[in-house]
């Protein structure tokens, strides 16, 4: 089921860039009630297209066509623009299970955006926040085994930043702002 999100004004234009990424966050916290609020304060500038809670329910939170704002520092050119994030609710500390429901929701959410989008790229928060290791998220999930079965990359534009997503750090998720080069202030 996806339930369209209202109230979340952090996102801008992709200015013609195509979406070709997928980029998987958890947002350190155990609902997406929480997350919702913290995409709607005035505050957090920060935003991702998709929630998917533990049972499987969608959340939309920003249109496709516009770039939201999850990336934050990014080895990734152009990240926010050229990409769709997707936040995972999950408290990111490598025990908290992502569920059967999740992940078939996940699943089902990936192969609908490759069917609308020239997606080729499957990265994980942490393998492309800038420096390394400043991000962690998704803890706990196996971007390999998820990327060889979505058929997608690891993206070749940002070499230097490939990390496991079981990469060490004290960093929590969601409340760092930061500036982005490529679209306002944002959330990293």
């Amino acid at each position: 089921m996806i339930i369209y999100a209202s109230g979340i004004k952090h996102s801008s234009t992709r200015a013609g860039i195509a979406v070709d990424t997928i980029v998987l966050h958890a947002t350190a916290s155990s609902s997406a009630t929480s997350t919702l609020r913290w995409f709607r304060n005035t505050w957090s500038k920060a935003s991702a297209h998709y929630i998917i809670d533990k049972d499987g329910t969608v959340y939309k939170c920003v249109p496709d066509h516009m770039s939201a704002w999850h990336a934050g520092k990014s080895f990734l050119p152009q990240a926010n623009r050229r990409s769709i994030g997707i936040e995972l609710v999950n408290r990111n500390n490598g025990v908290d299970p992502y569920p059967d429901a999740q992940l078939l929701s996940l699943r089902q959410l990936i192969i609908d955006l490759k069917r609308k989008h020239p997606i080729r790229y499957l990265v994980s928060h942490a393998e492309i926040a800038r420096p390394k290791g400043r991000k962690s998220d998704p803890k706990g999930l196996n971007m390999q085994e998820l990327r060889e079965w979505a058929q997608l990359d690891y993206t070749i534009d940002a070499p230097a930043a490939r990390v496991t997503a079981e990469a060490p750090s004290d960093q929590e998720h969601l409340p760092d702002i930061t500036q982005d080069d490529t679209a306002g202030t944002e959330r990293a």
